[in-house]
């Protein structure tokens, strides 16, 4: 349902996935704030978040449905969900979604994510 692209820095991987449809689409950089969320989008883009602070990992890549958020200092959000996010990454030290994976205390959540 769901992809990662892990590339160098300046490969206009930003600039492709939010050009696929320019106003349907949730896009979250840096963090994940659900505040501004809208169920009323075709997917989800993920920019440089690093995979250690994915709070949702299997609700994002996973495209799941009808699932709550209940961060820290904001209300909880209830979000539709069911559609697939585009995680880009840059393959450098923290941010590295291979590395973060390949790490052998999450061979089950690697496993889950291929």
């Amino acid at each position: 349902m769901s992809i990662i692209i892990e590339s160098p820095s300046r490969t206009d991987k930003t600039c492709w996935a939010k050009s696929l449809n320019s106003q349907a689409h949730n896009y979250y950089a840096g963090h994940i704030d659900l505040a501004h969320h809208c169920d009323d989008v075709w997917y989800n883009v993920v920019d440089d978040v690093n995979p250690q602070f994915l709070k949702h990992w299997k609700e994002f890549l996973g495209a799941q449905r009808d699932w709550s958020s209940n961060c820290k200092y904001a209300k909880s959000n209830k979000i539709k969900g069911g559609i697939p996010t585009i995680v880009l990454c840059n393959a450098s030290p923290n941010f590295s979604y291979h590395d973060y994976l390949s790490a052998s205390d999450r061979q089950d959540l690697f496993n889950w994510t291929k």
